[in-house]
């Protein structure tokens, strides 16, 4: 059951960092779950509905920036926060030009993570009532703002266009 702030996917392989993530979200009031990688998370992703993903950028295997990029063939609307002990000028701007919410450098205080965690997930959920809405309007509800989201619906659509040129 998802509680009435919102359900967050973290996503670390430091395990303790993992079970500090998610005991202050459960504390402060969200549902949260955790993944000890990207790959993990992607199957968490798939199977279930979060209001937003709070993911480490570097872990073995998939990083946070596929995390990124898996999450929009499976969720347009879900906001995602990357974070990183070691940030790089590659990861953020990659981060950005993705449509990440936020990267924050660690330690995170709780006092910064908190207001973003809350942000995301009030981002998400008007996306998700936006898209209903504009579906039950009748009006396409595919449309997207980031690049991963872009780069979705294109593939769509050329996946159509190649069966209907055949």
């Amino acid at each position: 059951m998802n509680s009435p702030l919102g359900h967050v996917l973290v996503v670390d392989d430091d395990a303790d960092l993992l079970a500090s993530y998610v005991r202050l979200l459960i504390e402060s009031g969200y549902t949260a779950d955790g993944a000890g990688d990207g790959a993990e998370a992607i199957i968490r992703l798939i199977s279930g509905q979060y209001d937003a993903v709070l993911t480490d950028v570097h872990m073995p295997g998939s990083g946070g920036l596929d995390v990124l990029s898996g999450v929009r063939p499976r969720d347009l609307d879900v906001p995602v926060i990357l974070m990183s002990g070691d940030p790089t000028l590659f990861s953020a701007i990659t981060a950005v030009e993705e449509g990440a919410v936020a990267y924050l450098t660690k330690p995170i205080r709780r006092s910064r993570l908190l207001p973003l965690v809350e942000k995301a997930v009030n981002l998400g959920q008007i996306a998700r009532a936006k898209r209903a809405s504009l579906e039950l309007a009748g009006v396409d509800g595919h449309l997207v703002g980031d690049r991963s989201g872009l780069r979705v619906c294109l593939d769509r659509a050329l996946d159509t266009l190649v069966a209907a040129y055949q």
